[in-house]
């Protein structure tokens, strides 16, 4: 995998290596297995360490933002500036049983067209051809996300999105997408 060399720079915190925790996880993410969480993980790929990946996706400080700059960056290069090249913006909903994930709350659910607990995601990808690359991406947080289990912490996510101004009503054209929604421009990522 070149692509965790090129950038395993981004998982070395005061001196301490998550790269490889990175690789596997990014592993067990782009494998076979239907269910995506730590524990099918730890089992589809080989030489993980559940405790070590578990620390890693949970607590690990790395830098989220500098590590999407470089990826931007880097599709930028190979993408960015032909007349075919397009950004392509989507708004995905996953569908949650509980409440305990962050941002989840009953809101518009595109995938199951209604109401229902979701989280909602917006995606930015550039394209070219049949090549794309996720640039950057934003977890959606309705007006009232912040109290409960899924709580984000103080200050966290702040001037990113918010949400409609009432989720009483919210339907499609009430989501990240619709009229009611506010989204500051995407973050310029030195290109």
């Amino acid at each position: 995998m070149e692509f965790c060399d090129r950038f395993g720079r981004h998982f070395v915190i005061h001196g301490n290596d998550s790269s490889g925790h990175a690789r596997h996880y990014l592993s067990g993410l782009l494998g076979c297995a239907r269910r995506k969480n730590i524990g099918r993980i730890g089992e589809d790929v080989a030489q993980s360490n559940y405790q070590g990946m578990q620390q890693f996706v949970s607590d690990s400080p790395w830098d989220q933002e500098a590590l999407m700059t470089a990826v931007a960056g880097e599709a930028g290069a190979l993408l960015g500036g032909h007349r075919d090249t397009a950004l392509y913006l989507d708004e995905t909903s996953f569908a949650k049983k509980g409440n305990a994930s962050v941002g989840v709350q009953r809101q518009y659910c595109g995938r199951l067209g209604k109401l229902e607990n979701c989280q909602v995601g917006v995606f930015a990808c550039l394209g070219r051809g049949e090549r794309a690359a996720l640039v950057d991406f934003r977890l959606f947080f309705a007006r009232g996300v912040g109290r409960g289990r899924g709580a984000l912490p103080e200050g966290a996510g702040a001037g990113r999105a918010t949400g409609p101004p009432d989720q009483a009503g919210a339907g499609p054209g009430d989501g990240p997408g619709g009229a009611g929604a506010g989204f500051e421009p995407p973050v310029d990522r030195g290109r």
